[in-house]
């Protein structure tokens, strides 16, 4: 013990989960009011390592030492803690009966002050104000942080927003109110109440991901330290600060945001420019070495490669093993993949011998990539080389004859494809990797397909086991331990990795160089360090010694021939297993010395036994000499170029991939399916394979359900067969599928019965399938993939029919009138329907402006509902009619964006206004359309409990009107946002003229005024709002269910007319046509899709 420093064991028993003592604990010592030192022991049995490592970085703070043992000291007390008190009173029991040895004080430590980045005030009070609602959160976050506090949202409206302490017993609070002026909101915030003070607070600061990204200390730390792992960052940053910051998936996000903003597109630019002029000079400053850059013909990158000469020399003497591997860039402004060749010196570390971006991961790219390794003097066939589940790397090692060694790893990743295999079977995979002759290999086969079924062995079976299993590469190539392409086995490889790839091109290149210098500067160090510690061997090698030499008094020694040929055998272990061990050859029957070239426990037990235990030094392989890694590395540097010494070139960045306009394609659509085989492995579904490597899956009750022969389906449309009445035994396996099945792809069968001579075939893109009934199916490929359930089929489909809104800054979409009513030719029909469904509108140019040609328009599509008479909407200086329509009820006033006839339970869908007249005169009236689709999403996106409420409360929407001829009362009551099962949006109702009082529970008012203020907001706000003028003759069709619509403020003169003329028609009848004119005119056309109308459908 430390003279002059208390040493405390505490070890209560607490819920470290929740570690809310281990906090309690840290504020009383920081209360204490005496500048003592301690020093505490803590049990190291915690589970709660961010709470422990913020107790650890606050007591450092506080002149605290933190000792973690497993050791008791000598302590008479063992409390559970359970809160505040209990802890105040522990310690001042150890202060008042002297438990305790003083010590001089320690200096105060000065506190850290705030980001300089944050929050410039240092103090709130009661009137402050703030430009918006985001400054006024981001205030109150900083002046907590300020204060080593965490502040929460306990209640948040439209115009109000209450922070609280996130220490439930602490009373502060800080209330911020919207400013108004009169009815109208502004978007300045103040502070309307506040309780500063923090009482009973037990509150631990922990930083945002804004405070996170303005924190100097962290972005040091990862601007200094690119490879450091997110878990690294925190600790480091912890530590400094005595904060905790968020989790390690959030530090990721804001390390790469910090990395990818100190380069801009520009800063990317000149990089390419500089990247030709970089390799060349590292090429000429480290002779060896070797570069390449090519770029396409537009002049664009296309691929670079770098290699270390000095590392490249230094293989002599390395682990004679490699590994490649290929991944995609993770920056956002470069799409390519990069490739790394890592190799492992002599003390067990990796060591970067090439790196390149390319295209992709290809042939051509692969066999580029060796070609420059052999011109930079590197033969591959000289190492086995370790690789991923790349097909195309495997081609090109066929074509240079390498010894190819496949990744286990990715091999379990493969298997993972298939649902019986989980990951408790994994460890049979590595089983099989490291069995030691065939036989056993053999055995873990067949214990793999009894766990996993046949067709995972059978995969299994047919990788070649000279490509991954241990066995086959004993006594011919020792692979030190490998068993994987050593980037995913190894943390700091990976987040080596995966910091270059996060890189634009000249930053990558710029730091795998630097990298480079570095790991060689380091080897530097260590040949000189190890020779003056006059080391024989690398520590990593005598590490390895020593897990040998621990277990070599368990084994006894029968000398063959004199001082040659020893028999080693395990004391007491039974069946008796001698190992053979030959001093001459320096070799033993085990493993171990065979693959990992350092003497064994059996050989050690044998010069041990011979008394030459000294001699042993000089059976490691010659990597692991000292002496050897001295040639590699005493001389071994990379000189990195000046960026003064660099010259700009004409290159030009990267070609990004194109993003195809529009939605995607569906998958296998009818050009490009193609089926595989069929797997019947269960009694009630079976899985389809596809071309692409998707898979889908069909209850056979489902297929028989809807068989699409002519006799189970009608000429109409109806369903013939009822699943209810089909007997499900019936369409047992074991019943239906038999032995005698040929298929284009591979049909395997399990679990058959062998007397039933059923069958289920694949021929060309069709599914057959012969029934126990000998009734017949036959399911084409395009009904399969329209029809599947499986996940990603369900997916795709989503995506297929999600909307995308229209560019504010777009063109009008139009159609003539005299194209769109040719009955002769319905393509300008279809023209005009294909518009609205994509965009929600279009406009019909050219309409006769003569009373009733909306109707003739309307009925080109479908007949107009009873439900909805002809509205004759008519707009003339000062008078109107007044026909219960709200657009004309309101002279000449804006009319907010709406649907019409919410009240109804179906209201209509297409809505059509002609512009009979409208005089340029007329100043304003312009016809404003917002896609509720959208706003719907930054609804959702910004402020998700508003989303919450806005789904599950109903407004009311309603009708009354007695004064009219047709006296109307009508009401309809739903939520504003409709979801469907997957929880997608797929109605907004939103009608502010036509509602009435809510009628729901008290607690769910005041959230639903809070969440229609924002919504209002966002539909109003502009963002989303797109707008033109009509011209006289000019009719818009709009589907009103999607687009919301409505209409700016006009001005009317006298000799101004604004005359419009409009109609509905039933959103079920507009969506037949089309798809009917869709599967007519559009079949070849892959964008020509069904997407959501916003009419509640949940598809």
């Amino acid at each position: 013990m430390n003279e002059g420093k208390m040493v405390y064991e505490f070890k209560p028993k607490i819920d470290w989960n929740k570690g809310k003592a281990l906090l309690w604990l840290l504020q009383a010592l920081g209360l204490d009011e005496h500048d003592d030192v301690y020093t505490i022991y803590i049990g190291d049995d915690t589970t709660d390592e961010d709470a422990f490592q913020l107790f650890q970085a606050q007591c450092n703070r506080k002149g605290v030492g933190i000792v973690v043992t497993e050791e008791s000291v000598s302590t008479d007390a063992s409390f559970t803690l359970r809160d505040t008190n209990e802890v105040c009173e522990f310690l001042n029991r150890l202060i008042a009966c002297g438990d305790r040895e003083r010590s001089a004080p320690s200096s105060p430590q000065p506190t850290d002050p705030p980001p300089a980045q944050l929050h410039a005030m240092a103090t709130l009070q009661v009137g402050d104000e703030f430009k918006d609602g985001e400054e006024a959160k981001y205030a109150v976050q900083d002046y907590a942080l300020a204060h080593f506090k965490r502040v929460r949202v306990a209640r948040s409206g439209g115009g109000h927003k209450r922070f609280v302490c996130s220490s439930p017993e602490c009373g502060f609070y800080v209330q911020l109110y919207q400013r108004k002026s009169g009815k109208k909101i502004i978007s300045t915030w103040y502070i309307g109440s506040a309780n500063l003070e923090h009482f009973n607070c037990s509150s631990v600061p922990k930083m945002t991901s804004r405070q996170l990204k303005a924190e100097p200390a962290f972005r040091n730390t990862v601007l200094s330290n690119s490879s450091a792992s997110s878990r690294e960052i925190i600790n480091q940053v912890q530590q400094a600060k005595g904060i905790l910051i968020p989790n390690e998936s959030i530090v990721k996000r804001v390390r790469s945001l910090i990395t990818e903003g100190t380069c801009t597109v520009d800063d990317q630019a000149i990089g390419y420019q500089r990247l030709p002029s970089l390799l060349k000079c590292f090429v000429d400053k480290n002779p060896g070495s070797y570069s390449d850059v090519q770029i396409d013909a537009d002049g664009r990158f296309l691929r670079a490669i770098v290699v270390c000469g000095d590392i490249v020399r230094s293989m002599a003497y390395n682990q004679q093993i490699v590994g490649v591997d290929c991944a995609r860039s993770k920056n956002r402004l470069y799409q390519g993949q990069q490739v790394l060749l890592v190799g492992r010196d002599g003390n067990c570390d990796n060591i970067i011998i090439a790196v390149a971006l390319v295209t992709s991961g290809d042939v051509e790219n692969y066999t580029w990539f060796l070609e420059c390794l052999k011109t930079a003097g590197l033969d591959m066939k000289d190492y086995p080389v370790f690789c991923d589940g790349s097909e195309a790397f495997r081609s090109v090692s066929k074509t240079y004859e390498l010894n190819v060694r496949y990744c286990t790893l990715h091999i379990i990743r493969s298997l993972q494809f298939f649902k019986t295999f989980t990951q408790a079977h994994e460890n049979l995979i590595w089983e099989l990797q490291a069995s030691k002759w065939k036989a056993l290999y053999e055995g873990f086969l067949v214990l793999l397909g009894k766990n996993c079924g046949e067709e995972v062995e059978t995969t299994v079976r047919a990788i070649p086991p000279e490509r991954w299993v241990l066995y086959t590469a004993l006594g011919s190539n020792p692979l030190y331990g490998w068993r994987s392409t050593n980037f995913v086995e190894n943390v700091n490889a990976t987040t080596l990795v995966q910091g270059f790839r996060d890189k634009a091109p000249y930053e990558c290149f710029d730091g795998v160089m630097e990298n480079m210098a570095k790991s060689l500067h380091k080897r530097q160090e260590n040949v000189a360090l190890w020779t003056e510690q006059k080391r024989l061997v690398t520590p990593a090698a005598e590490r390895l010694y020593a897990e040998q030499l621990q277990e070599m008094g368990n084994y006894t020694v029968a000398m063959l021939m004199k001082d040659a040929v020893a028999s080693v055998n395990r004391v007491g272990k039974f069946p008796i297993f001698r190992r053979t061990v030959d001093i001459e050859k320096n070799t033993c029957t085990c493993t171990y010395m065979d693959q990992y070239q350092i003497p064994c426990k059996h050989m050690i037990a044998v010069l041990s036994h011979l008394g030459k235990l000294d001699s042993v030094w000089l059976r490691f392989g010659s990597c692991y000499q000292v002496s050897n890694y001295t040639e590699a590395f005493s001389t071994a540097s990379a000189n990195l170029p000046a960026t003064s010494e660099l010259e700009l070139t004409r290159v030009l960045p990267a070609k990004r991939k194109e993003v195809q306009q529009g939605r995607a394609r569906a998958h296998g659509a009818a050009d490009d399916a193609q089926l595989l085989g069929v797997d019947v492995e269960q009694r009630e579904y079976m899985t389809l394979r596809w071309q692409d490597g998707k898979r889908s899956k069909f209850h056979l009750l489902h297929l028989r359900t809807w068989c699409p022969c002519p006799e189970c389906s009608h000429p109409t449309g109806q369903r013939v067969v009822n699943c209810a009445e089909i007997d499900q035994n019936d369409l047992d396996i074991e019943k239906v599928f038999g032995t005698s099945c040929t298929t284009v792809g591979d049909c395997k069968l399990a679990g058959v019965d062998w007397k039933v001579c059923c069958c289920c075939t694949v021929k060309g893109d069709t599914l057959n399938i012969v029934w126990n009934d000998h009734h017949e199916s036959s399911f084409s490929s395009k009904w399969l993939l329209e029809n599947s359930y499986s996940d990603w089929a369900l997916d795709q489909h989503a995506h297929d029919m999600t909307t995308t809104p229209l560019a504010l800054d777009a063109p009008v979409p139009s159609t003539e009138y005299a194209r769109m009513m040719d009955t002769n030719d319905d393509k300008g029909l279809y023209e005009a329907l294909r518009q609205v469904i994509d965009h929600g509108f279009t406009v019909i140019r050219n309409t006769p402006s003569v009373p009733g040609a909306v109707k003739t328009l309307a009925e080109r599509i479908a007949p107009i509902s009873h439900s909805y008479d002809l509205l004759l909407l008519m707009f003339k200086v000062s008078c109107f009619l007044t026909l219960g329509m709200f657009a004309d009820s309101s002279m000449a006033m804006s009319l907010t964006c709406h649907v019409d006839l919410a009240y109804y339970e179906s209201p209509p869908g297409f809505q059509f206004l002609h512009a009979l007249r409208f005089d340029e005169s007329v100043k304003g009236g312009e016809s404003t359309f917002v896609d509720v689709f959208s706003v719907a999403e930054e609804f959702h996106r910004l402020h998700p409990e508003y989303f919450a409420t806005f789904c599950r409360v109903p407004a009311t929407f309603k009708k009354h009107h007695l004064t009219r001829e047709k006296a109307t009362i009508m009401e309809y009551q739903r939520p504003h946002i409709q979801l469907n099962h997957r929880d997608e949006v797929v109605a907004v109702h939103w009608s502010p003229p036509f509602e009435g009082p809510l009628r729901v529970p008290f607690d769910d008012v005041m959230p639903y005024y809070d969440a229609y203020r924002v919504f209002h907001e966002l539909v109003e706000s502009g963002k989303h709002r797109y707008e033109f003028r009509l011209k006289q003759g000019d009719t818009v069709i709009f589907n009103q269910r999607r687009v919301l619509h409505g209409r700016k403020q006009f001005t009317p003169c006298s000799d101004g007319v604004r005359h419009l003329q409009g109609t509905y028609i039933n959103i079920d009848d507009a969506l037949c046509r089309y798809n009917v004119l869709r599967t007519r005119l559009g079949a070849d056309d892959p964008d020509a899709k069904n997407q959501r109308v916003a009419n509640g459908n949940f598809s």
